[in-house]
């Protein structure tokens, strides 16, 4: 499976691992990893200059659970790099991506359409909680719908491009989002 997110011209590829590789993980193991630092520490100083200024960082996670390390490294990109992030995600179930895509979404949404407590407390709730507050049900609800467009038609949100993505994931993840 393949999706696409974007900053900036940065782009989020979602993989789908072959089956066989066991349960699926909601979380991970480790504290969130900001990769371009983690990266500087094995590259040699000055290896930035190789690259022009469009040419963009590409980081891949294999098996993260979550989107802690992608969340931490855009927080803390200014700090490193102004180049375009592309994050290559590989995990092993849909409900894994389908989950990345809802959160992607979520931590985009713009401020005046959810305040920063607002979705903070959101993403925490979904992120964690089997029983979710009505507004929150409604709120997934809806992005579930939104996201099963953004599947089905190719449409894409400003970060996310399903266009490359097999019609069986497709038909997978929109499974998904209809449950």
């Amino acid at each position: 499976a393949l999706a696409i997110f974007s900053r900036q011209k940065s782009s989020f590829h979602l993989f789908q691992m072959s089956n066989g590789f066991g349960e699926a993980a909601w979380w991970g193991f480790s504290p969130a990893l900001d990769l371009l630092q983690q990266a500087s520490l094995d590259c040699p100083k000055g290896s930035e200059q190789d690259f022009g200024p469009s040419d963009g960082v590409k980081l891949l996670l294999v098996g993260a659970a979550d989107l802690r390390h992608v969340i931490r490294t855009l927080e803390k990109s200014k700090q490193h790099t102004s180049r375009p992030l592309h994050f290559y995600v590989v995990e092993h179930s849909m409900e894994t991506l389908a989950r990345h895509m809802l959160f992607l979404s979520l931590i985009s949404e713009p401020a005046e359409k959810l305040g920063l407590q607002e979705k903070v407390e959101l993403f925490m709730e979904l992120f964690g909680n089997v029983m979710v507050r009505p507004q929150s049900d409604q709120y997934l609800k809806r992005k579930a719908t939104e996201l099963i467009r953004v599947i089905s038609d190719d449409s894409s949100l400003p970060f996310l491009d399903v266009s490359m993505l097999k019609y069986k994931d497709k038909d997978a993840l929109e499974a998904i989002f209809k449950r």
